[in-house]
């Protein structure tokens, strides 16, 4: 009785404060207590409640999941996503992870969403997330996204959330926890070949390749002009990015605050948000 009444207590929480109840430092507190004694280490299906991922189901385990549960997870980038999404027209989740960001874009009114994710594990909970939200349109892709088809050799972070081409020159500090093959292949190729249609929208988060999913769409971004938003990953990713739309007449925006990408000393990993100029 207790776990199903905290499971669905974060629904009295407004939407507004849900982001900010961490900073009540009592009742903080007091919900982390809870929490660690009813709910800490078994997983259950919530129906996520309010943001712009209301309506999904979701497994949730506490307390790794906290976020998720409360529907904040990477809120600012979630809440430009799902305002930014071209409705009615297909979308592409390039390191798609566990599917939350897919399933906002399916919510915001995506004809489709086409799921890249060659992470095993994570395609398992794609799998589970498919399962749960059957009217939703996700399409499980298990390929990795460059410039150019082929194999390559993929590393699997220790952060579950994180994988990367071993190519990729993003936390070269970072041991992995394995490595394994995967399929490449590029957004143009997949869309002549049949395996997608043509985005209006496409993330993507790819840790450290981002500038080359970017010039394996070039026929994409020439015809259909798709909204970008792009986690960058370095100061010097982050002006290729941009110059490189630039090239293709994209207006580009940082989305964080307080960071100045003509001083370099300032940056962190970022998302940028690009539209073509018509």
């Amino acid at each position: 009785m207790a776990k199903n009444i905290l499971t669905h207590s974060i629904d009295l929480i407004p939407w507004w404060f849900r982001d900010l109840i961490k900073k009540v430092p009592f009742v903080a507190y007091f919900q982390r207590k809870l929490v660690n004694k009813y709910l800490a280490g078994s997983e259950f299906i919530y129906q996520i409640s309010a943001g712009p991922a209301k309506g999904l189901f979701f497994p949730i385990k506490l307390p790794d999941d906290k976020l998720y549960w409360t529907g904040t997870w990477e809120k600012d980038i979630t809440e430009v996503i799902y305002k930014n999404i071209v409705k009615g027209k297909p979308s592409c989740d390039i390191g798609s992870h566990r599917g939350f960001i897919a399933g906002i874009m399916a919510l915001a009114g995506s004809s489709k969403v086409f799921c890249f994710e060659p992470n095993p594990e994570n395609i398992r909970h794609l799998e589970k997330l498919l399962d749960l939200n059957k009217i939703l349109k996700l399409t499980i892709l298990p390929y990795a996204v460059a410039q150019e088809d082929g194999e390559a050799q993929f590393s699997i972070m220790p952060e579950t959330s994180m994988g990367k081409l071993a190519e990729s020159s993003f936390q070269p500090e970072v041991s992995s926890n394995s490595i394994i093959n995967v399929t490449v292949k590029t957004l143009d190729g997949m869309l002549i070949s049949h395996e997608i249609e043509a985005p209006g929208f496409i993330k993507i988060d790819v840790e450290g390749a981002e500038l080359l999913v970017l010039k394996g769409a070039k026929d994409i971004i020439e015809q259909y002009k798709p909204v970008f938003v792009i986690e960058l990953h370095s100061y010097t990713l982050a002006q290729d990015c941009i110059n490189y739309l630039k090239d293709y007449s994209y207006d580009t925006q940082i989305i964080q605050k307080n960071i100045d990408l003509n001083n370099e000393a300032s940056f962190r990993v970022c998302h940028l948000l690009a539209r073509y100029n018509k």
